[in-house]
């Protein structure tokens, strides 16, 4: 509707593709030597401005004195929801390619260099390296690459290096630990130099010991 729309004003439809919107939007503007840019107001809501300015008062801030931008008012305005964006628009192929790389070959080969290393690293900065590879995933890739490597670090976590290693299943609560959240509470107890096991309650349940160093 948009392309039949400017076409029959005798106008040209351009897709704009970039990381940056509002600088691809004034690159591509002064590029064809345009004088005007004429936007929509934002329809974020009041309390999304906390994360940024929006589009359109970013172009408006960097158009210079050589573009001037229009900022046209609609009923959708400030009601919190966005026009459809087509998939892999914001990001490029190559950008999302290598983060679905990195979030599900990623976990894998940091396992791979982490049970053959000949010191041991840790519970709670093995958590810290799996972390990190899953905001590098989100950075490179978006959600789905971050999803992807939350996924595949926290089944590896889990059956590599959290005790009893090689098992899903949750450990005896006298032994090594309660599944993967006592597991982690341990090891960021033991980096601080105590300890934190669990214990058998008479009549049922756990009763967490903790244990702080000097």
């Amino acid at each position: 509707m948009q392309r039949g729309l400017v076409e029959d004003l005798g106008g040209t439809f351009h897709h704009v593709v970039g990381d940056d919107i509002p600088a691809a939007l004034l690159d591509f503007a002064r590029g064809v030597n345009a004088t005007q840019i004429v936007l929509g107001v934002s329809r974020r809501k009041s309390w999304q401005y906390a994360f940024g300015p929006g589009v359109g008062a970013t172009v408006a801030r960097d158009s210079g004195p050589d573009l001037d931008v229009h900022l046209i008012t609609h009923d959708e305005a400030g009601k919190g929801r966005g026009l459809p964006v087509a998939r892999g628009t914001r990001l490029g192929r190559s950008r999302i390619i290598r983060g679905r790389a990195v979030g599900v070959l990623g976990p894998v080969l940091l396992t791979a260099l982490l049970t053959n290393v000949s010191f041991e690293v840790g519970l709670a900065n093995d958590m810290l390296l799996f972390l990190s590879l899953t905001v590098a995933a989100a950075l490179l890739g978006g959600l789905l690459s971050a999803l992807a490597s939350a996924a595949a670090g926290s089944l590896l976590l889990n059956w590599f290096f959290t005790p009893p290693v090689h098992t899903f299943t949750i450990a005896d609560p006298r032994g090594a630990g309660v599944g993967l959240g006592l597991a982690v509470a341990r090891g960021f107890a033991e980096a601080m130099g105590g300890t934190i096991n669990a214990e058998d309650t008479p009549g049922g349940g756990l009763t967490m010991v903790r244990a702080c160093g000097e």
